[in-house]
């Protein structure tokens, strides 16, 4: 759920299904409940200490199915690590900016490790900031973006 304002009790702006890309620019703790400012706008919840039937009623964020226990709370949101990531497919695309219609660098080989230093969501989609590729014990310095 997706409310106008950072309150627990703040206006229902819209609801995103689970599973949706989200970018988060900023956050806050109100009442025990980690809020995100999305870059869209609005806030969700991330992450409460408190049991999933002290916030049902909050409408503070998508309870239910979507959320996970983290020993006594509940997250709502999962970040996408940064890291060394294996391409699982050969001729990944490398492009120059963070839109995947930005022009295209290069292509990794299958097998080719690339470390993610930043993640960003376009067009619904999480892209990678690569900092470096790693492919036959090499390591070259790139500057590009994945999905």
């Amino acid at each position: 759920i997706v409310t106008e304002g950072g309150r627990l009790d703040s206006k229902v702006k819209e609801i995103i299904a689970p599973g949706s890309c989200i970018e988060i620019c900023s956050t806050r703790i109100e009442d025990g409940v980690v809020r995100g400012l999305l870059t869209s706008g609005g806030y969700i919840s991330l992450f409460s200490s408190l049991g999933k039937a002290s916030i049902a009623g909050s409408r503070g964020g998508a309870v239910g199915a979507a959320a996970s226990k983290i020993g006594s709370g509940q997250m709502f949101a999962m970040p996408v690590p940064l890291g060394t990531y294996q391409n699982l497919q050969d001729g990944l695309v490398i492009t120059s900016g963070v839109s995947s219609t930005s022009p295209m660098i290069t292509k990794l080989k299958k097998d080719a490790c690339a470390e993610i230093v930043e993640t960003r969501v376009e067009d619904g989609r999480v892209r990678g900031r690569i900092q470096s590729v790693i492919y036959g014990g090499a390591t070259t310095g790139a500057n590009g973006f994945i999905n």
